[in-house]
């Protein structure tokens, strides 16, 4: 496949991703196309097979066309897959929470958190839950609940042994039904008092 690459101070990458999920009987494939560097899938996806020899060199001018071999991907969840690839590229649980999660709406008397200690953790993660649950509709929540499942699908097809994502993603999975307990209180309320 030709990528235009603009920016030619960063590392190319190896290959291009074409992910896709098995669609349901008379639908379509849907195919997202993403850049990876293999380095980075090889290292957490055990369960990855061996992707073809890559070493594309970066054009010499911004705008150059560079060509960058294509590697199929079927996934459980190919939704999920950018949030995947963001986290093994970061290493960052706090970002990936966030994609996982619904905004929260702020809450300016919110007391610090204490990071050390599991209690304030756990008390300020209920406090979110039910922040989330009472802004969001069951619907959105169910919603992200599926991207969770999504994720955890893909995070086992591919082979990944990551503890603190799977930590993050049981995090993400206990919030979101605390949140959805709380949002389906809060609908089944409206619908009594109408």
């Amino acid at each position: 496949m030709d990528a235009i690459v603009s920016d030619v101070s960063g590392s190319m990458p190896t290959h291009m991703m074409a992910v896709y999920s098995r669609p349901e009987a008379g639908e379509k494939c849907k195919v997202m196309v993403y850049p990876i560097h293999s380095i980075v899938l090889a290292a957490h996806c055990a369960n990855l097979s061996a992707l073809p020899p890559s070493k594309p060199n970066a054009p010499e001018t911004p705008g150059a066309p560079v060509t960058i071999p294509v590697v199929p991907l079927c996934l459980p969840h190919a939704e999920s897959f950018p949030i995947l690839s963001t986290y093994l590229y970061s290493k960052r649980p706090t970002n990936l929470l966030s994609a996982l999660l619904p905004p929260a709406p702020r809450d300016p008397n919110q007391q610090p958190i204490d990071k050390t200690s599991a209690a304030s953790m756990t008390r300020a993660l209920r406090e979110r839950a039910v922040a989330i649950g009472s802004a969001h509709s069951p619907n959105v929540l169910v919603e992200r609940c599926a991207h969770v499942s999504g994720l955890w699908h893909n995070v086992c097809a591919l082979g990944v042994y990551d503890d603190v994502l799977w930590r993050t993603m049981d995090v993400a999975w206990e919030t979101l039904l605390v949140a959805l307990g709380v949002s389906v209180r809060g609908a089944r309320a409206l619908v009594e008092r109408s």
